[in-house]
């Protein structure tokens, strides 16, 4: 399974998020991007200033 299988996956379980994006699929919340995955198939997540 790839990354992006997985990714599309996950997002399925979560209801409150939209996977986003043609080329480099993303998600976000109050319009800020917090996970995507990029060409080369990397998954990134950002987290919250407060978690960091």
């Amino acid at each position: 399974m790839n990354t992006l299988t997985i990714y599309e996956n996950l997002l399925q379980k979560c209801h409150r998020f939209e996977r986003k994006g043609k080329t480099v699929p993303y998600t976000s919340a109050n319009g800020l991007m917090f996970s995507f995955i990029n060409k080369g198939g990397d998954l990134g997540i950002r987290y919250s200033k407060s978690k960091q």
